[in-house]
């Protein structure tokens, strides 16, 4: 009787240590955050439209939340390699990556903006005639973006060319030149040519050290290049060479934009409508055929029909939630 006693509360405690164990299920997300007002630090905390809408849904589910912080860049190798669960980071969905990826149903579509210093309002008027260069997130939609409109104003394929030689020349990493001006083409072909055929010669003329000089300072100082696109791996390290001059201007989403000249009164910006026609939707992500995205869509729409998106919307992009109180200027 003793042994039958003993062997149920056994089997009892088992049972118990196992729904414990359920309700203790975690789930490792990954977060870029730098990207407010979706994702960013504060107090040592990850908050935001992102990270609370994830909590939610993760709540309900009964599942506890880990975010894994990490460039943007490297989210997604990270999730190909079972580094996390999934991704909550603003991600819009792109052809491309649902190639590779699941997306949840969307729950937000951006729109973009450019934000420079007021100083320069009369330099920036549209986004095809900055006079400077154009700062961007690299490994972004905007990125790719940005860079497909500058190359489709010019169809000749030297362009291209031009463009991954600048690439190189001016910097190893970081920022890509465009070049969309046929003649300025042609122009700085011409150009190489006089330098390489002067000094074969070892008789540099007057206009050749103005060439050089010319050149030089290119790969000194680029800023003042029209049609030059700079990659940044962080929107704060956009915020830095836009402080430095480095860039006229950043492409970015405009509530990026409405959240950082709401903090730096020194910035302003201009919205970008749909360039070249392109629009997206921001998901969650996960690997092909994970189990989490069906129940990640179920709650994604009971929450949305509740109307807690709307709200969660309310508290991050009108007012910029705790944003606006954290100290940031």
């Amino acid at each position: 009787m003793k042994y039958k006693i003993f062997s149920l509360l056994f089997i009892f405690i088992i049972v118990l240590n196992g729904c414990h164990k359920e309700k203790e299920v975690k789930l490792i997300v990954g977060l870029s955050p730098d990207y407010p007002p979706f994702a960013f630090e504060y107090r040592n905390e990850f908050i935001g439209f992102d990270v609370e809408l994830t909590n939610a849904i993760c709540t309900r589910l009964g599942y506890k939340v880990e975010f894994k912080k990490m460039n943007f860049e490297d989210l997604f190798l990270a999730l190909e390699n079972k580094k996390v669960d999934l991704i909550a980071s603003a991600v819009s969905k792109t052809d491309e990556r649902m190639k590779k990826f699941d997306f949840s149903h969307s729950y937000y579509v951006p729109k973009f903006a450019l934000v420079y210093k007021r100083e320069n309002s009369r330099y920036v008027t549209s986004i095809d005639d900055v006079d400077g260069a154009i700062g961007v997130e690299s490994h972004t939609t905007m990125a790719d973006d940005i860079k497909n409109h500058f190359l489709s104003k010019e169809s000749d394929e030297s362009v291209e060319k031009a463009v991954d030689s600048k690439q190189k020349d001016i910097h190893k990493t970081n920022f890509i030149t465009m070049v969309s001006d046929k003649k300025n083409t042609k122009q700085l072909k011409k150009e190489n040519d006089i330098v390489e055929k002067d000094e074969e010669n070892s008789q540099p003329t007057e206009k050749t050290n103005e060439i050089k000089e010319e050149k030089s300072e290119e790969k000194i100082d680029s800023s003042d290049s029209k049609n030059l696109i700079k990659l940044y791996n962080s929107h704060s390290d956009l915020l830095k060479a836009l402080e430095k001059d480095e860039i006229r201007a950043i492409f970015t989403e405009v509530l990026q934009a409405e959240v950082v000249t709401q903090n730096d009164r020194d910035l302003t910006f201009i919205p970008i409508n749909d360039l070249d026609g392109h629009s997206y939707e921001y998901g969650f992500v996960f690997n092909k055929n994970s189990k989490l995205l069906e129940k990640f869509d179920k709650v994604l729409d009971e929450i949305n029909s509740e109307g807690k998106i709307d709200i969660l919307k309310l508290r991050w992009f009108s007012g910029y939630g705790v944003y606006n109180n954290s100290g940031k200027n």
